[in-house]
């Protein structure tokens, strides 16, 4: 099991005005946060392996997620970690929601790549248990809004994929809903 460390300083105590002179002088707390990684596994226990190709194109990254995500039963939304030379580092799953939907907090789309040495780009990646992978009007609103974030936290979105049955996918930077060139590039 890898992992990564990362360290916060919080003010010891947390209300300066209440603490007294012997406590301030203890000064600050450091908290550590520590991400490990485990082999990923399937529903039989498992571990999963996925082929080490470069996720340079919608097909290639579909055939390398699409397997992630292949038996979730409800709408489950996934982060992948890439690195500089679009290899897949970490996969992340974010949320798991409904057979119509899965709720999305930003930050915690982000938080992976943030903790993962080495990340430079980001490919989100959700299905649709109905088998459709038609995007719908929320899924293209999320897509624009994950690209801005992306772009302020200096990172490029590679594509947003929505895989349904039978190997199909909906690639929005195929569709041309995520700008041709990614950011940083």
């Amino acid at each position: 099991m890898t992992g990564t460390r990362v360290y916060a300083v919080t003010p010891y105590p947390a209300h300066p005005e209440s603490a007294t002179r012997s406590t301030r002088l203890r000064g600050h707390r450091v908290r550590e946060l520590v991400c490990a990684y485990r082999p990923a596994r399937d529903s039989e226990g498992r571990t999963i392996s996925v082929p080490s190709l470069a996720l340079d194109n919608p097909h290639a990254a579909a055939q390398i997620v699409a397997p992630l995500l292949a038996d979730q039963l409800v709408e489950t939304f996934a982060v992948a970690c890439v690195s500089a030379r679009n290899r897949l580092l970490a996969w992340h799953l974010v949320s798991r929601g409904t057979r119509a939907s899965t709720p999305i907090s930003i930050p915690d789309v982000f938080v992976p790549e943030c903790v993962t040495p080495g990340t430079v780009s980001l490919l989100v990646v959700h299905n649709h248990p109905s088998g459709d992978p038609s995007p719908s009007a929320d899924d293209v609103a999320l897509t624009a809004r994950l690209e801005s974030a992306a772009a302020v936290l200096d990172f490029s979105l590679l594509d947003h994929l929505i895989v349904g049955e039978e190997q199909r996918y909906f690639s929005f930077r195929a569709a041309g809903l995520i700008g041709t060139t990614p950011a940083g590039r």
